[in-house]
């Protein structure tokens, strides 16, 4: 998968103008980082794209997901890009189950970063697409909210902020399909429905989020025809 035009000229500016993250691009740590995990290396890339301030949420996990050479077998390689990076752990959080969480993201100084799913089969995560969509949640949390997040002890008792939780939410949905992606395929399809079969079995994406990222990419959307909005619009409510 390749860059947006638009944001691979804007990466490679910043990389020229700073050539420590040209160097973390290509596998070189940053001066005095600590953690040289692949979890602590996008750590490192999330921290220098905040820093620099231009780069939104959506763009950050597009530069992700192309910095980690995600292939065509995108469902596959994400299950195990988040095994070998993230530490994922698959366990039945039965104690909290009745708060209705999906999974929690953690770290620490000594452990982690880790992905605890809740997998019971009232939960998101208990669907293939959903554990995905969980997953690439958390992961925003571990890359964005490590510093200012709210504890363990607040989340249990329903305080989770919005903000954070609508960030995480855009940004797993361009993690696993880049509206690029869905415009390409709506580009080379015959038809709408074909858009959305041949992206929902490259990514294993829910036909719910195809939907939201075609929608959210105004210039796809517009480009539709009336009857093509109507069923993109009719797949928001499907899972």
């Amino acid at each position: 998968e390749e860059l947006p035009a638009e944001l691979r000229e804007k990466f490679e500016a910043y990389r020229a103008e700073y050539p420590a993250v040209d160097a973390l691009w290509n596998g070189t740590p940053l001066p005095r980082q600590s953690d040289e995990s692949p979890s602590g290396m996008v750590f490192a890339l999330a921290g220098v794209l905040r820093g620099h301030g231009d780069f939104t949420i959506t763009e950050y996990a597009q530069l992700v997901a192309v910095w980690e050479h995600q292939s065509k077998n995108h469902a596959h390689e994400f299950e195990r890009y988040v095994a070998n990076a993230w530490n994922n752990n698959r366990t039945k959080l039965g104690s909290i189950r009745k708060h209705g969480f999906d999974a929690i993201g953690c770290w620490g100084p000594r452990h982690g970063p880790g992905i605890l799913i809740n997998d019971f089969k009232e939960t998101r995560p208990f669907s293939a697409e959903g554990r995905r969509s969980t997953l690439a949640h958390e992961i925003c949390h571990l890359l964005v909210d490590r510093t200012g997040a709210l504890p363990l002890t607040e989340l249990l008792v329903g305080h989770s902020p919005l903000v954070p939780e609508q960030r995480a939410n855009a940004f797993a949905a361009e993690f696993l399909v880049p509206r690029e992606v869905a415009r390409q395929a709506i580009k080379a399809s015959s038809s709408i429905a074909e858009a959305f079969t041949t992206l929902h079995g490259t990514y294993k994406a829910s036909r719910r989020l195809i939907a939201w990222q075609i929608i959210n990419e105004g210039s796809i959307y517009e480009s539709l025809s009336s009857e093509d909005r109507a069923y993109v619009e009719s797949c928001t409510y499907t899972g």
